[in-house]
């Protein structure tokens, strides 16, 4: 009797620890699968949407970065083109009141 008894446990035990088996799934399950399927595909596309539209912000605030830098390298330039053209007005001017040159053009050369 013990011996049954050992292998109805067994039997008993093996069965507990078998996988349950899985009835079909229903309409209803797989139209459940079906919503978390296509809702993960439309929170990765609207992820998506939004990168698109970050990005082209950042190329039009960068665009318009370009462009202000641009106007105010050229404002530089004129500025130190009239700097230039003063300057060597004034050394004409002081070369001609005092018959002396004044040697301090270029400005690259005595700055540095």
């Amino acid at each position: 009797m013990q011996p049954a008894l050992a292998l109805s446990l067994t039997v008993l035990f093996l069965t507990g620890c078998a996988p349950a088996a899985q009835s079909p799934r229903t309409f209803v399950d797989q139209l459940e699968l079906e919503r978390k399927a296509l809702s993960a595909i439309g929170e990765k596309w609207s992820r998506g949407q939004a990168l698109v539209r970050q990005g082209e912000a950042a190329i039009q605030s960068g665009d318009r970065l370009i462009e202000q830098g641009q106007k105010q390298r050229a404002q530089g330039q004129a500025m130190i083109e009239q700097g230039r053209q003063l300057i060597e007005q004034a050394e004409r001017e002081y070369q001609t009141r005092t018959g002396t040159g004044v040697a301090t053009f270029p400005l690259e050369e005595s700055e540095k």
